[in-house]
């Protein structure tokens, strides 16, 4: 059987978002497709779903805990149930997910296990930090935008964050993709890091 690449949609965005692109990487990678909506409504998209909503904690950013956590709970469900289906185990999956799915499979990559994780145009604040084990052998595909207006100095930083965790990474950096427009030269760079 097949692995299982799923996909992470972008805050306001839907399980649509980058279906040719994700669907080449897939096709690539000899993998089926595994997408779904995030379980919160975007306020300001109105086909949009989002994944965490941020607040202001001492000054500084940072995402809610609990809709963190109920979409961590929700992803882990949905790939556990089409897991059992196919009769396989994390071990088949490849994380992919763009800017705030990208930060959702980084983090869940590195406490689950999958084969793979691919972040496009995604971020791993350093607020992130874990009380429990990572896998740090994990291989993350990390993509950046060249005209990524979105690309502000926490994000920046976020590949600095993950190679200071140790964790196995190769970065790109797609010169002529945007935030939202991402161009084919992200899929032949992943494709060559099979």
């Amino acid at each position: 059987m097949k692995k299982l690449l799923v996909f992470l949609h972008g805050k306001g965005a839907n399980k649509e978002a980058h279906y040719e692109l994700i669907d080449k990487i897939a096709d690539g990678l000899d993998c089926d497709v595994l997408r779904f909506n995030a379980p919160l409504k975007s306020s300001q998209h109105p086909d949009g779903f989002k994944w965490f909503d941020k607040e202001e904690v001492d000054g500084q950013p940072q995402m809610i805990v609990k809709e963190f956590n109920l979409s961590v709970d929700f992803i882990v469900e949905q790939i556990e149930t089409e897991l059992k289906k196919r009769s396989q185990t994390f071990d088949d999956v490849i994380l992919c997910g763009h800017s705030q799915g990208g930060l959702m499979s980084c983090y869940l990559g590195l406490i689950l296990g999958p084969q793979k994780v691919i972040s496009l145009c995604g971020d791993f604040p350093r607020y992130l930090d874990f009380e429990v084990p990572i896998n740090k052998d994990v291989p993350i595909v990390w993509v950046e935008a060249g005209k990524d207006t979105f690309l502000n100095q926490d994000r920046k930083s976020s590949y600095e964050v993950l190679q200071k965790l140790g964790c196995s990474i190769d970065y790109y950096l797609s010169p002529e993709s945007t935030h939202n427009r991402l161009c084919g030269d992200i899929v032949d760079f992943i494709l060559r890091k099979k």
